[in-house]
Order: structure tokens, then C-alpha cells, then sequence
């Protein structure tokens, strides 16, 4: 299992469908991908079988969002494994940029 910073539309398009969420616009999907504070997809075998992304102000909030993770490939710990990677990331955000930050979970 390999985490990357970064996400592709395609992937995100195909798990939010797999997942039985909308399609959304591309643009939309794009440019929110852009804004995101951080973002990631876990690769496993050669697939993106998970995406996970941290949205918000960059100084005192931000949102958990978009945990998803391919059907084939739950119960494997993946979404905990890009949790665990995104809140590393941020910890370290946090500490270089900010005085404190809260970070919520959104449904």
C-alpha cells in the first residue's frame, strides 16, 4: 500500500460513484481538489483504492472530508492508514503555521 499526496478527478468521480454518491462536475471536483489543505490516495496494486482530504482555512479550522474507499478494499485499514498519514501531515502544518487548529470530522 503506497499514500500519495495528491488526487486525481478520474479517481474521485469513480470511488464517489462506487460509493453510491453523485457525480459531481469536473470542474468543481478539480478546483476543489486544488483548495484542498491536504489531500491523499492510497495505491494498491497499481489501483487508487482510497482518497481522503483535509478542507478549510489553513489557520484554525479545518474538515475532515471525503474518506472514501473502494468497497473491494474496505476492512483492510486503508481509510485508517490515510487518516493516520493526513493527520501526520497536518500535525506538522500546524506547528510550522499556526497556533492552534481544530480539526472536525464532517458526515
Amino acid at each position: 500500500m503506497d499514500i500519495i499526496n495528491s488526487i486525481s478527478v478520474k479517481d474521485f468521480q469513480r470511488l464517489h460513484i462506487m460509493l453510491g454518491w453523485k457525480f459531481l462536475d469536473n470542474k468543481k471536483v478539480e478546483k476543489s481538489i486544488k483548495n484542498s489543505m491536504l489531500k491523499v490516495s492510497c495505491i494498491e496494486d497499481g489501483k487508487t483504492v482510497g482518497i481522503a482530504r483535509v478542507v478549510g482555512d489553513g489557520f484554525t479550522h479545518g474538515f475532515l472530508t471525503d474518506v472514501m474507499v473502494d468497497p473491494d478494499y474496505q476492512g483492510k485499514g486503508i481509510g485508517k492508514a490515510m487518516i493516520t498519514h493526513l493527520l501526520a501531515r497536518l500535525q506538522e502544518y500546524v506547528n510550522k503555521n499556526c497556533d492552534e487548529f481544530m480539526l472536525e470530522l464532517t458526515p
